[in-house]
């Protein structure tokens, strides 16, 4: 097999022009097949877990275009989620008149329809193995762990399928176009190598850090190993590079600082990326000798450090505690799942000479290993399409065909619906919720909380509303008059109440009962003038 620096040498290196267009046609098929399963998805509104933040972010931001406040507890400090791609969907929200879920949905598709276009790019760049980023597209969604799990900024198929609303999704379309161009730097033009350097590395920074990170590792990397004696085109690249970072620092509505200086509440929730590790990442050994190969052929290869690189923060922070650093993950699983593409289009395409070469126990050996391989590829893909499999039952057609589906193939559990109380509640109003999905979804309605549901780093009390929000909902002691006297500090109007079989209602008087949900859900209505305590729905 060749070295991916040298042209491919073969009878399939002169295609006819239909056979030219075969990859792109089939990865576009692939792509717009992809693009309808995450439309048909996004109709039934099953949301979940960071859509939540997403949305109440967009929600803030029409509400006040020019001076949001932090969107979970209202307090006016810097919230990390202002990035360019929040504000300019929640001005387009604002002047229009749609919908969270319709402005995030378009967005989502726009930014997937971006990733797999950049993906396409990003290994072309790398081989002139046309075949390649067909390969690279199931390999980049399926080959991963053995399980159904999903977490931004890893673009699993079924990661996808309940977060390509996620900014994360457009962060990596950034991050591998502005990895393809440091491949290409000594060949793009200086205009486009300017504006791509000026421009990505500090809208990554804003819109996705974790994303940015890696970004910046791969790059970094690249261009290390092209410097070359008397060529600008890196300094050019880098000097680009650090004014983009410098421009993000002057974006008005976040303070880079304040987000990443306090990373507690961030390493606490990805400590569970350290947990049940077959889930996750059983299949990426796969990528081990794709990238060995690649070593081999040119020791600077920057596939191989990047993964290298990312694999070894990813074993830091397991062994410190700093568990955000496994959010390096992707910087190990792309570039692996990249060079296994590139390896095996390679192959395929020298076989008709592989077969005329006179045959030796060393090319015997290599024949043998690369179909071993690549059987040992299509395997990878079967246990990981079936550990993805939940992310088609999520578009089954009609609700109990789906929720059967959906129960046969582990997928994420559906949050509970709460759009029944949007005509009821005011945006702005502040609510508590004794059901932790329940208080996810109350931002998307533009609703105020006493604790934070999500990190945010500026929120200076957070640790004293947590205990105040326990209180209110009978979870610490509390005499009636201090839990009359919280519901007033904090504004609290309303408060949601998922039954349980201990307590299926909110079991203090000072509330009354608005509404019930299809799940039994409660609205409550806080009034300190109410004697009783309120009636539970039937």
């Amino acid at each position: 097999m060749a070295s991916v620096s040298t042209p491919l040498r073969g009878p399939d290196t002169l295609a006819p022009p239909g056979r030219d267009r075969a990859p792109v046609v089939v990865y576009a098929t692939l792509g717009i097949l992809l693009l309808a399963l995450l439309t048909v998805t996004s109709t039934y509104g099953e949301w979940v877990s960071d859509s939540w933040i997403h949305a109440g972010t967009l929600v803030e931001v029409a509400r006040h275009p020019l001076h949001p406040v932090e969107p979970l507890t209202g307090e006016h400090v810097p919230f990390a989620y202002f990035s360019p791609w929040a504000m300019s969907l929640g001005w387009l929200m604002h002047l229009t008149g749609w919908s969270v879920w319709v402005v995030l949905t378009l967005a989502g598709l726009i930014g997937t329809a971006l990733m797999l276009l950049c993906w396409y790019r990003l290994v072309r760049a790398l081989t002139p193995a046309r075949w390649a980023p067909v390969l690279a597209l199931p390999l980049l969604l399926l080959l991963w762990g053995t399980g159904a799990w999903f977490w931004s900024g890893f673009p699993v198929l079924g990661s996808l399928s309940v977060g390509f609303v996620w900014p994360s999704v457009f962060a990596a379309a950034c991050w591998f176009e502005t990895w393809r161009t440091a491949l290409r730097v000594d060949r793009v033009g200086r205009v486009h190598l300017i504006a791509v350097f000026l421009v990505l590395p500090g809208l990554m920074l804003l819109v996705h850090p974790f994303t940015a990170v890696i970004a910046a590792v791969s790059v970094l990397i690249t261009l290390a190993g092209r410097l070359r004696r008397g060529s600008t085109a890196v300094p050019v690249a880098a000097a680009a590079a650090v004014a983009s970072g410098l421009l993000a620092l002057a974006w008005p509505w976040i303070s880079l600082p304040a987000m990443i200086g306090d990373q507690a509440g961030f390493d606490t929730i990805h400590h569970a990326l350290y947990r049940q590790p077959m889930m996750k990442w059983a299949l990426l050994p796969l990528i081990v000798p794709a990238l060995v190969v690649r070593v081999v052929r040119d020791r600077k290869d920057p596939l191989f450090w990047t993964a290298v690189v990312c694999a070894a923060g990813c074993a830091a922070g397991g062994l410190t505690g700093s568990w955000s650093l496994a959010r390096l993950g992707p910087g190990v699983a792309l570039p692996g799942q990249a060079a296994l593409a590139v390896l095996l289009a390679e192959g395929w395409q020298h076989r008709a000479a592989l077969r005329r070469w006179r045959p030796t126990a060393l090319r015997r050996w290599r024949r043998a290993g690369f179909a071993l391989l690549a059987v040992l590829s299509c395997v990878a893909l079967v246990v990981g399409g079936y550990a993805n499999a939940w992310a088609l039952a999520r578009a089954v057609p009609g609700e109990a065909r789906r929720a059967r589906a959906e129960a046969a193939t582990d997928a994420q559990a559906r949050y509970p619906q709460l759009g029944w109380i949007a005509g009821r509640v005011h945006a702005g109003d502040t609510a508590v919720s004794n059901f932790w999905w329940s208080r996810r979804e109350l931002p998307a309605y533009g609703l105020r909380s006493v604790r934070t549901q999500w990190p945010s780093p500026a929120v200076p009390d957070e640790a004293r509303r947590a205990a105040d929000e326990d209180r209110i909902l009978g979870w610490r002691p509390a005499t009636r008059a201090q839990r009359t006297a919280l519901l007033s500090r904090y504004r609290v109007r309303w408060i949601v109440w998922h039954p349980t079989a201990r307590t299926p209602m909110w079991p203090f008087p000072g509330a009354r009962l608005v509404g019930c949900g299809p799940d039994g859900t409660a609205l409550l209505r806080v009034d300190p003038q109410q004697p009783t305590r309120p009636r539970a729905c039937r």
